[in-house]
């Protein structure tokens, strides 16, 4: 009897396992979206920021979520205030904007690492040129990776780390804000202050030149004398169109960092810092950012070190295999293994033995560097310290004493224009040191607190709690 032919599958079967297995592979793909960029929807909506109506609203709600919200209000009807614009930065900085979405890429990077490989379909499709009733060979199979250690999880460890670490950098680039921060307020009240100063400077002058005048009309006064008052007062006044665009450029510098539109309608508040006890600042390990990356970075470079040992052990592919040949159809197992022979993953295992002594010596000489600067800074923020105690409390009275000394030697008529002239700017002068010895005593311990660190520390250390 002949043996009975296996019957053919349709066209119609065909195209339906076809399209079934289709489906399966793309199970769980994901879509493409196009999102151009927008840049004059971007350019109105930056435009359209201020602290005023709706974008102060929305800095409210987005503040709330913040760890200042407990830290008050913001309200600028008076002026912003160092301490509001430090709340109102962490929100609307650009930096930081950057570093917080490049926490969220590690972060997609931590929550897809150490997936297994995906299975792989092997087919062959053979026709035997031999004249038989069915000549096609048809040979499908399905294999599948099994690891065959812990490689997969040592690397799902190493993503964890690069996550904590791109954290610490956020948290990182949060406190150098700070600094910088404070360093360009200082800067900007130092400059407002200075014109200020300069400015009332001018008035005296111009009043002591109106003087002037009246007395070489009346023969008390030669009008070279009084020239050297007038020349003086052109020359301050000069100068006040410097003082004026380097305040302006200051102030611009500091909504920059705020994250402010140059024509944003706000007013600052100048101020300096407050003295600080300089012997209890020392360094933590625990405080700086910058030693919490490295350490994360360290604790990174060990998982790559472990992956790639492990990574000596080559995965397993195994699966299913079904064959039919000339109408006989067989069932069995496919699979292979690389033998560890020659390669035996070494590149990648020196690479990262060589990438974990450079972590470890990174974070070493970062802590050896914050000590250094550190100690710099407390001797020249003491050393600040000390020239504008002295100032305040010597120069200063001694100067406002000699200016109105020579006011009521020009007002008995015992002195001439020339000592008033030298008491006026030598007294004005003072107090422009005393602002200069203010501004740069506030940024040497702007410096001296962003190199101890935050006195918290900060962000989430796992990303899949």
């Amino acid at each position: 009897m002949a043996t009975p032919r296996t019957p053919r599958p349709t066209a119609r079967a065909r195209r339906a396992s076809l399209t079934a297995l289709a489906a399966a592979a793309c199970l769980g793909c994901q879509t493409y979206e196009a999102r151009p960029l927008d840049p004059d929807g971007h350019r109105a909506a930056w435009h359209a920021r201020s602290l005023e109506g709706d974008s102060l609203e929305a800095l409210r709600v987005a503040l709330e979520a913040s760890p200042e919200a407990a830290e008050g209000d913001i309200d600028p009807t008076d002026g912003i205030e160092l301490s509001e614009a430090r709340r109102i930065a962490r929100v609307l900085n650009p930096d930081l904007r950057i570093a917080r979405l490049e926490v969220q890429e590690a972060l997609a990077a931590a929550e897809t690492a150490g997936l297994w490989s995906d299975p792989q379909l092997q087919f062959t499709v053979m026709r035997i040129t031999e004249g038989i009733p069915d000549p096609w060979v048809l040979a499908p199979g399905l294999a599948f990776t099994i690891p065959l250690s812990d490689r997969l999880g040592a690397t799902r460890d190493a993503a964890d780390a690069g996550l904590r670490a791109e954290m610490w950098r956020a948290h990182e680039a949060e406190w150098r804000l700070e600094r910088d921060l404070r360093v360009a307020w200082f800067d900007w009240s130092e400059a407002r202050v200075v014109h200020e100063e300069s400015a009332r400077l001018v008035e005296e002058l111009a009043g002591l030149e109106a003087l002037c005048v009246e007395l070489v009309r009346a023969g008390e006064m030669s009008a070279p004398e009084a020239g050297l008052v007038g020349l003086e007062r052109a020359r301050r006044e000069n100068r006040l169109l410097r003082l004026e665009a380097e305040r302006d450029a200051a102030e611009q510098h500091l909504r920059a960092l705020v994250g402010l539109t140059p024509e944003a309608p706000v007013e600052f508040v100048p101020a300096f810092a407050a003295p600080v006890v300089f012997a209890e600042l020392g360094i933590e390990e625990d405080r700086p950012p910058a030693l919490r990356r490295l350490r994360e970075e360290y604790d990174e470079a060990e998982h790559e070190l472990r992956a790639a040992v492990l990574g000596q052990v080559p995965d397993l592919s195994i699966g299913p295999q079904y064959e039919r040949d000339g109408g006989q159809r067989r069932l069995g197992l496919l699979g292979w293994w690389n033998v560890p022979l020659w390669n035996a993953n070494r590149p990648a295992i020196a690479r990262a033995r060589a990438r974990r002594e450079l972590a470890r010596a990174a974070y070493e000489t970062e802590y050896e560097r914050l000590v250094g600067r550190l100690e710099a800074s407390r001797a020249r923020a003491a050393g600040l310290a000390l020239q504008r105690a002295e100032l305040e409390a010597a120069l200063l009275p001694r100067g406002d004493a000699l200016r109105a000394d020579a006011e009521r030697l020009v007002e008995l008529g015992e002195g001439g224009a020339a000592v008033l002239l030298q008491a006026l700017v030598e007294a004005r002068s003072i107090r422009l040191d005393l602002v200069e010895a203010r501004a740069e005593e506030a940024r040497a311990v702007a410096e001296l607190l962003h190199l101890v660190g935050p006195p918290s520390a900060a962000p989430a250390t796992n990303s899949r709690s």
